[in-house]
């Protein structure tokens, strides 16, 4: 695995455009809207609330051997996010064999993130419109917005019309990607959906409620909320040139204090890492 500055998505003579009040009164406010998407508000409500339930059962019905399945699945579907999706493919940081790119993909495929595609395109989009109102994932607003709203709602005329736009031809040159992208459903079938629920009552014998509350339900409320902390995690440990936060413990457990912010200015460099140990990467 080698470091690798990319030409392609997001590179170093890639500057963010930050729009003018003139441009953004040429536009039609039909166009800046984003409706609430209902099938995706109700799937998030009942994936929490069985999420949240799944810890009791985790807790009082789940062997020690599913949840250590479940930990496992757990963590290769937040690493086909951030090493796959984020760093590898949207922007391009390192090189990988086609094994590691199979395996970062069939990860990506455990994480339930849609395919490896779609999401490179629209993180491209966040970070070509970053800080402004055209980022699908409210990078000018606040944490909540980003979190959470963000999922919840469509994308806008403007902002559809900004996607399309997003230049993809790395990732269409990828037959690793592309495969994922036409076979995904299927792929989301077998390797999220079926695996984590049969594999606990096929091969271990435990409950039904440990297969489906705590091996798919809480596996994905976790894997998920993690993921999104990729478009988000910058309201909480960013630099804000106008506004110093206080430190917190938690960067001793996630990333030292401001580390996200390095990655928005040099998103192609491999050692702006989520654990702030830049120059350290041979």
């Amino acid at each position: 695995m080698t470091e690798k500055h990319s030409t392609n998505g997001l590179s170093q003579t890639e500057t963010v455009t930050q729009p003018t009040s003139a441009d953004e009164s040429k536009d039609n406010p039909k166009d800046l809207k984003r409706e609430a998407s209902w099938p995706a508000v109700l799937f998030y409500i009942h994936l929490n609330i069985l999420g949240i339930y799944g810890v009791v059962v985790l807790f009082t019905q789940t062997s020690l051997v599913t949840a250590l399945f479940t930990a496992l699945l757990t963590f290769l579907g937040i690493i086909g996010v951030t090493c796959g999706s984020h760093r590898l493919w949207a922007h391009r940081t390192y090189t990988a064999t086609p094994i590691l790119r199979g395996f970062l993909m069939l990860c990506q495929t455990l994480a339930g993130q849609g395919s490896i595609y779609e999401w490179v395109r629209q993180h491209r989009l966040h970070h070509k419109v970053f800080k402004t109102s055209d980022d699908p994932y409210y990078s000018d607003k606040d944490l909540l917005h980003s979190q959470v709203l963000a999922q919840i709602r469509t994308l806008s005329v403007k902002q559809q019309r900004l996607l399309d736009e997003i230049d993809m031809s790395d990732i269409e040159d990828d037959k690793i990607v592309m495969f994922q992208k036409k076979f995904y459903w299927i792929l989301y079938l077998i390797f999220f959906v079926l695996l984590p629920i049969n594999a606990p009552l096929e091969y271990w014998d435990d409950t039904v409620q440990a297969a489906l509350f705590v091996a798919f339900s809480l596996r994905y409320m976790i894997v998920i909320n993690v993921a999104w902390l990729v478009n988000s995690a910058h309201f909480i440990w960013g630099l804000d040139k106008n506004f110093k936060q206080s430190d917190s413990n938690l960067i001793f457990v996630i990333t030292k204090t401001y580390w996200p912010q390095y990655h928005y200015l040099m998103p192609w460099d491999y050692q702006t890492g989520e654990f702030g140990n830049y120059g350290k990467i041979s």
